[in-house]
């Protein structure tokens, strides 16, 4: 038998025991297990003034809901937060890369422009 911390989601199996299709144990791991993209994210918090860029594995409308749910200290005070800018990358370093080469410019003018440029791929 197969156990929750084995595969750091709900358990594969139905109750029958049979196997969950590819659709239901994907939607049951939603959020745990990598399928392909990183993404860099750049949000702001209307109640504090503040931007705050992070990286993440899992889909980045999904880290905004955990954002405003209070799942990370950091940012629980500056609820509620909206979706300013992403990128994505094929590979984890290079997400992190670009996240710390935002975070070291320290500028709110370089976001900004970051959130005006062509590379943001949030649409409308």
């Amino acid at each position: 038998m197969v156990r929750d911390q084995d595969w750091g989601c709900s358990r594969p199996f139905g109750k029958s025991g049979f196997p969950l299709t590819v659709q239901a144990l994907a939607e049951a791991c939603r959020g745990f297990l990598y399928w392909g993209m990183f993404y860099t994210y750049i949000i702001y918090s209307k109640t504090r003034d503040q931007y705050y860029t992070g990286s993440t594995s899992v889909e980045v409308e999904l880290r905004l809901k955990r954002h405003n749910e209070g799942w990370t200290r950091s940012t629980k005070a500056g609820i509620p937060w909206e979706l300013k800018y992403y990128r994505s990358f094929s590979e984890k370093s290079e997400a992190l890369k670009w996240e710390y080469a935002v975070k070291r410019q320290k500028s709110r003018a370089f976001i900004e422009r970051l959130i005006a440029s062509p590379e943001n791929e949030i649409e409308g």
